[in-house]
């Protein structure tokens, strides 16, 4: 495709772009299987899966109840036996009727395996009288015994804590992450609605913009929320009376304090913020082994400061990885168009009054 025929003689005519303008060329309807457009969606979902069940962690360390934080998450019915289900929806005497009647039938149940287990060992020295087991294959038997219960049981946890995320909550870190103009980036082209390879160049730039503008929106939460702290702490201090001086010096460290964070790590804190993680957990500090410092020991606190400085990598990469990627196909749509020029530019609009770019499908109303 780098001869400089090929703009004539291929452009617009059995070859189109992707909708990120990568270098590869793709016949008419297939552009929405270009590798390297469906590796950089995927990657950017998994990312997002992994911050949305980093969230449910983190959620579950603060001591919500795994169970019902997986039934609020998913929305969907849990398994439960119809008879809880009808002792919820039943009255209160209803309700102790059929408690009572579940207790019964446990205890009748634990006396009759009671008499199995008591028949059942009874049978076995019977029969173990003629054969009698070594030390070595009893010792197998107990070995094998504990493995199997151990199994058993860690099986059973993983199965107890097992993160469980919707695409909804996938779709939610998407919009606080990079706000309401990213899904239009990438499900829809220009070329739908533009007329001019300048409407064009102007649409991409416009992506780089509402990045701008989340960002400075994400900026003025952590602003608004700085600002009233510090109102909070000059008027705690100038009601506990500590004079004009002591006052002073509490201004001069909060405006110090204004300046330990860089821009991206804001931005990264007001993102966390908003995705529910604590104000106070968001803005601790990292010590020199890596590891999110706080004032109060234990190991669910450090369990708790190890999900959320996993947070902050994960959602600081991921943020500068989306707005790379934003510019870099802004930069590519420039030097296509200005290579393939208006000719090329009336074909393809064509093709996209037809075809459906990210499917390859022909658009409604098209025979």
């Amino acid at each position: 495709m780098s001869n400089p025929k090929a703009k004539q003689t291929c452009f617009g005519i059995h070859s189109i772009p992707c909708y990120r303008y990568h270098q590869t060329m793709h016949a008419i309807g297939t552009s929405h299987n270009c590798f390297s457009c469906i590796q950089a969606d995927e990657l950017h979902d998994n990312r997002h899966r992994r911050i949305a069940e980093l969230l449910v962690e983190y959620k579950i360390s603060t001591g919500a109840d795994p169970a019902k934080l997986r039934a609020g998450l998913e929305e969907l019915p849990v398994n439960v036996p119809r008879a809880a289900t009808a002792a919820v929806t039943a009255g209160p005497a209803a309700q102790n009727d059929m408690i009572a009647q579940q207790e019964e039938e446990i205890r009748d149940e634990d006396n009759e395996d009671a008499q199995t287990t008591t028949s059942a060992s009874s049978e076995t020295v019977v029969a173990a009288v003629p054969h009698k087991l070594t030390k070595a294959e009893a010792r197998a038997m107990k070995k094998a015994a504990k493995a199997a219960k151990s199994q058993f049981k860690a099986s059973k946890n993983q199965k107890k804590h097992a993160i469980i995320v919707r695409t909804e909550d996938v779709d939610f870190v998407n919009k606080i992450l990079h706000g309401d103009m990213a899904h239009q980036s990438a499900s829809s082209h220009p070329l739908a609605s533009d007329k001019t390879i300048e409407e064009v160049i102007q649409r991409n730039m416009g992506f780089i913009a509402s990045i701008e503008d989340h960002k400075k929106q994400l900026l003025s939460t952590i602003a608004q929320r700085r600002r009233s702290d510090r109102e909070r702490r000059k008027s705690a201090a100038a009601y506990h009376g500590h004079g004009k001086r002591r006052r002073f010096i509490d201004s001069s460290h909060v405006e110090e304090g204004e300046d330990e964070y860089d821009e991206a790590d804001k931005l990264v804190m007001a993102a966390l913020t908003k995705l529910g993680v604590a104000a106070n957990i968001v803005g601790t500090k990292k010590v020199a082994g890596g590891v999110a410092s706080s004032g109060v020991g234990g190991s669910g606190v450090s369990t708790q400061a190890s999900i959320v400085a996993n947070l902050k990598a994960l959602v600081k990469d991921d943020l500068e990885r989306f707005e790379n990627e934003q510019r870099e196909t802004c930069v590519r749509a420039g030097g296509f168009w200005r290579y393939a020029g208006r000719t090329v530019f009336d074909r393809m609009t064509k093709i996209a009054e037809e075809l459906d770019w990210r499917t390859g499908m022909k658009l409604k109303g098209e025979d």
